[in-house]
């Protein structure tokens, strides 16, 4: 996993002259600590293995496209994660970056588990204690 500092050295090498600064994902100091504090949910095999039959007939809820990754869609991709726990997202073909980068940079700015990466789709877990107990995504112990 990448973490904050060189996240933001990466994205800030990627950024186009036309583009707007507040527009990227950790631009400043405050979002770098912010997501320092966060930490990642760690799976156990047995775990990602049922997350991924979960997620198999779910529809993607957000779109990775030719913007590549910005602070717009981190905060889409949280606020989707905060009402659902487990999303799969889609990466267009005008992705700017690999796919595979591209997956662990949003589970990176989420705080969340990167479950599985297949094709041009991706599933990102985060459980969410704030929901109510039929909402939520229980997983097995091992």
């Amino acid at each position: 996993m990448l973490d904050a500092a060189r996240l933001f050295h990466y994205i800030a090498r990627k950024i186009r002259p036309f583009r707007a600064p507040n527009r990227f994902l950790l631009h400043n100091e405050t979002d770098m600590a912010k997501a320092k504090k966060k930490k990642a949910p760690q799976l156990t095999p047995g775990q990602v293995r049922h997350l991924r039959g979960l997620g198999h007939h779910l529809n993607p809820l957000a779109m990775l496209g030719r913007e590549g990754i910005t602070a717009n869609l981190i905060n889409a991709v949280d606020e989707v994660l905060t009402a659902h726990e487990l999303v799969k997202v889609k990466i267009q073909e005008n992705f700017p970056d690999d796919r595979h980068s591209g997956a662990a940079m949003v589970a990176e700015g989420c705080a969340a588990a990167l479950v599985q990466v297949l094709g041009r789709t991706f599933l990102i877990y985060r459980p969410n204690p704030d929901l109510p107990t039929e909402r939520r995504v229980l997983l097995p112990d091992k």
